[in-house]
């Protein structure tokens, strides 16, 4: 993968295996996670076609206790219609402060709460589309049901 070489992971928010930046701590290799299109209308009311790509790499970080846990960063990359980057949103691997922020959360969280324990390693679950909707029905309202087309206040 073209991020994944030297000179480009860093500019990515990746980095690879072996940089001192990572404090000894192992990473997987970045995948780009999605693609989607984007559709914009410019200024003068033309249409604009551009990509975007979500690229992430897992580091696994070494906390005091030994355990370790699972800490993302990456990239999402807006690329216009010319194939060129246009924007770069970063969130570094490499990142000492947010890792910390995140080993904090770990602690407070306690298990069974954001994250899952499995030997010596914590990680966030994984969810498909029906069990992330699920996590917080209990707090979001039903939607109001709309009156069909043609009826007094009904939608067109």
């Amino acid at each position: 993968m073209y991020t994944m070489r030297p000179g480009y992971a860093e500019l990515f928010g990746c980095a690879l295996p072996g940089d001192p930046a990572l404090q000894g701590d192992t990473v997987d290799p970045a995948r780009i996670w999605s693609v989607r299109s984007l559709r914009r209308i410019g200024p003068d009311r033309q249409v604009t076609f551009e990509l975007v790509v979500e690229i992430v790499q897992c580091r696994w970080l070494t906390e005091r206790d030994g355990r370790r846990s699972e800490f993302y960063g990456g990239c999402t990359a807006i690329i216009g219609a010319d194939g060129r980057i246009r924007y770069l949103i970063i969130k570094r691997i490499t990142d000492r402060s947010r890792a910390e922020r995140q080993a904090e959360h770990l602690v407070d969280a306690g298990p069974g709460g954001t994250w899952r324990e499995q030997g010596n390693r914590r990680y966030l679950p994984r969810m498909d589309i029906r069990q992330l909707h699920a996590c917080g029905s209990e707090t979001l309202r039903p939607a109001r049901p709309r009156k069909p087309v043609g009826e007094e206040g009904g939608q067109p």
